[in-house]
């Protein structure tokens, strides 16, 4: 047995030398026959499987070197230089690598940093825990890859195919990854602080407690993206879609999402204080519970949109769409809403206390138990925006009824044709309004 087991060895240290020098030969075909007999080795002798795995990833380093900084000084005026072609030899290469067995252990990590690996295709692979700091990864395919705690810091992953990829726990901070395609990609946890997605597609992807703080999402695509207790703060979101999104319990503070579409979005007990949202779209949104303390959602579209019990304090509303908005239990203590169109809103036992509603469109809005103390109501619009006409005394007595509903109305500010019926037939609400207590 013994003298069997030597021969066995023996061979198979022959083999390793043999496909060791043809590594080095000058024809391609016979790299990469040389590659699948290391193969052949790696996954059956344990003995031999780190030492083959450094020596494929040291030929594919050798022969794909990336200098970062260089390319940094380059990349506008020769950005082919980099887009190197695919040799079969590297692409067996990072195949067998990717498909390697591992049911042994390894003793590291692979390392790819300040690799050229353009268009090569990874799809399917394993990579978990590998290095890819700095490398050149344009165009490259990575459907349904694992790269599950991959340190990517800095990688150069434009235009490139990452769908079904796994990436979670995986270091992204400063990634470039404009225009590439996760569709519903795994990034769980992953750090993406600071990377660029410009443009990326993300629909349908996975980022639950991933940190994107200060990351550039503009223009990036996140219809029906998982982003549970993401870290958004001072993210870049302008124009952003995030449509059917859900964002329960994210935080965007100070974030930038004007004109992004949040479409029945979901973001219950999300954090938006100093959030801003001009112009953006949050039709039927889901803001539950969400704090929202001096935002900015001028000309913001919140139609039928959910903010019960939120707290919008502060918050600048002016012009923006409220129309048929449950805003139940909202705080909007000092909140902006000048011009703003509250048709059918649902203000019921809302703290509007010193809110700003100038101009403000209230047609059949609902007051109960609302706190309006303090409130200005000036020049209000009782009849619809697109109807040019005064309102009739019996809308103006149909909005006191409201008031009369109110909590608390003292020092109120309403218009002299209001406070006008209000004395006249309204002595009791008159006593409110002017109640010192």
């Amino acid at each position: 047995m013994s003298e069997r087991k030597s021969n066995r060895e023996r061979t198979t240290i022959e083999q390793y030398q043999k496909a060791v020098e043809l590594l080095k030969d000058e024809n391609e075909l016979s790299r990469i026959g040389a590659i699948y007999s290391l193969e052949y080795i790696m996954n059956n002798d344990e003995k031999f499987h780190w030492p083959i795995m450094e020596l494929i990833s040291s030929f594919i380093k050798k022969h794909r070197y990336f200098d970062p900084n260089e390319y940094e000084e380059e990349y506008e005026t020769k950005p082919e230089k980099y887009d190197l072609p695919v040799t079969e030899d590297i692409q067996a290469a990072i195949t067998v690598l990717g498909r390697r067995n591992r049911n042994i252990k390894e003793k590291e990590n692979i390392n790819f940093n300040w690799t050229n690996l353009y268009n090569l295709n990874f799809s399917y692979s394993h990579f978990e825990n590998t290095f890819f700091e700095k490398a050149y990864m344009k165009n490259t395919y990575l459907e349904n890859a694992h790269l599950e705690n991959a340190n990517l810091e800095g990688v150069f992953f434009v235009d490139a195919n990452l769908t079904y990829v796994h990436l979670e726990n995986a270091n992204l901070t400063y990634a470039l990854l404009e225009n590439s395609y996760f569709l519903e990609a795994h990034l769980e946890n992953a750090d993406l602080t600071y990377a660029h997605l410009e443009n990326a597609f993300l629909g349908g992807a996975h980022l639950e407690n991933a940190d994107l703080s200060e990351a550039y999402l503009e223009n990036t695509n996140l219809i029906h993206a998982h982003l549970k207790n993401a870290n958004l703060i001072l993210s870049r979101l302008k124009k952003a879609d995030l449509t059917y999104a859900h964002l329960e319990n994210a935080n965007f503070f100070e974030a930038h999402l004007e004109n992004a579409v949040l479409t029945e979005a979901h973001l219950e007990n999300a954090n938006l204080t100093e959030a801003h949202l001009k112009n953006a779209f949050l039709n039927k949104v889901h803001l539950e519970n969400a704090v929202l303390k001096k935002a900015h959602l001028e000309k913001a579209d919140l139609g039928v949109g959910h903010l019960e019990n939120a707290d919008l304090t502060e918050a600048h509303l002016e012009s923006a769409d409220l129309s048929g908005t449950y805003l139940k239990k909202a705080l909007l203590s000092g909140a902006h809403l000048n011009n703003a169109y509250l048709l059918h809103a649902h203000l019921e036992n809302a703290d509007l206390t010193e809110a700003h509603l100038e101009n403000a469109d209230l047609t059949e809005a609902h007051l109960e138990n609302a706190d309006l103390k303090f409130a200005n109501f000036r020049n209000i619009k009782l009849v619809n925006s697109y109807e040019s006409r005064e309102e009739t005394k019996e809308e103006l007595i149909k909005f006191i009824q409201e008031l009369e509903k109110a909590k608390n109305v003292k020092g109120i500010q309403l218009d002299d044709k209001i406070m006008k019926i209000i004395k006249e037939e309204f002595p009791d609400l008159l006593n409110s309004i002017n109640s010192k207590d």
